[in-house]
């Protein structure tokens, strides 16, 4: 039995691509940008005693590093799942599910915790409406997501086939 795409399921998978897509290069450009910045201030500590990177700038880099892996992640796991949405596979439903659900957590610890992407003081300039704003923005995906893949027509696009 072939497998029917409902309306939007092909736009969902090219977003899902795009969004992986980005997210990867965002992630990469953290990594990298925290790297270098954790390599310099190690290069700096070690020349003649000048003082290298304080503790905060150190935490910063570290936090960089750490939500740029989960960026990271969280790309790839997008990717994944729009390639097996073009594809049709079984289990796309599972992972897009899967992705939305990650989406939507890291969203929620960047509303609860803008410390994590944000140089010291930087957050008392971020009111609460506008982390609101933020958070609403970020979580329409994955709430549209949840919202389709719920869908009878969705689910059996996915459901296991069966063989007489």
């Amino acid at each position: 039995m072939s497998k029917q795409r409902t309306g939007g399921m092909t736009i969902i998978g090219g977003l899902d691509v795009l969004f992986g897509s980005c997210g990867i290069i965002l992630a990469l450009g953290g990594i990298l940008g925290a790297l270098a910045g954790e390599r310099q201030a190690i290069v700096v500590e070690g020349s003649m005693g000048i003082a290298g990177a304080t503790a905060g700038q150190q935490a910063l880099m570290l936090n960089l590093l750490g939500m740029s892996l989960l960026g990271l992640l969280l790309g790839l796991v997008a990717l994944v799942a729009g390639i097996a949405l073009f594809r049709m596979w079984r289990w796309a439903r599972a992972i897009n599910l899967t992705y939305a659900a990650l989406a939507a957590a890291r969203s929620a610890m960047l509303f609860l915790f803008p410390a994590l992407t944000a140089a010291r003081g930087a957050t008392a300039a971020a009111t609460l409406s506008e982390r609101m704003v933020g958070l609403c923005l970020a979580l329409l995906y994955p709430i549209i997501l949840l919202a389709l893949f719920r869908k009878p027509a969705w689910k059996a696009a996915f459901a296991p086939s069966s063989v007489a």
